[in-house]
């Protein structure tokens, strides 16, 4: 039973820690644009606010990734849609909100669970090469093919101080 709680616990906080990073920092930065622009008086009221509210739910998917790891590639596609957005409603936060965005959203899109028998598997895998690699003693004897088809080469090689004479 403790094991179980305690793999269920590791599932829950599993997450991509990189790609939502990336991902509200790219939100950071595309809200920051429009907002540099309005307090400097380049743009109107309503240019601004679309960028805000874009830069606002970049940075509110990165937000819900961490609290619900499991929606995460869904969070990571409208991420990745929304920075694409931004280039038209903030200028993409001077270009590099929307390419950490753009990545950040790639990297939680592709990201998924890890298989339920991963570790078990890892583990006997890395055990039987190594138990392998302890009791090789001639390459011939691990991979007898490979000693076959030497030995057929090997006849039909041709010896060329015979043909010389």
């Amino acid at each position: 039973m403790a094991d179980e709680t305690t793999r269920n616990l590791q599932k829950k906080t599993r997450r991509p820690k990189l790609g939502l990073s990336l991902l509200a920092l790219g939100g950071l930065f595309i809200i920051w644009m429009p907002l540099i622009l309005y307090l400097r008086e380049f743009a109107h009221f309503s240019m601004a606010f679309g960028g805000v509210v874009i830069g606002l739910i970049v940075l509110g998917c990165a937000v819900l990734g961490w609290i619900f790891p499991e929606r995460v590639q869904i969070f990571g596609a409208v991420g990745i849609v929304f920075s694409i957005l931004s280039l038209m409603g903030a200028f993409g936060g001077m270009i590099i909100g929307m390419n950490l965005g753009l990545v950040g959203g790639c990297l939680c899109l592709a990201w998924g669970p890890k298989p339920q028998h991963y570790d078990e598997r890892e583990k006997k895998t890395r055990f039987s090469l190594r138990e392998r690699l302890s009791r090789t003693k001639s390459t011939h004897e691990n991979f007898p093919a490979r000693e076959s088809t030497r030995k057929t080469r090997a006849s039909h090689r041709i010896d060329w101080e015979d043909i010389g004479t």
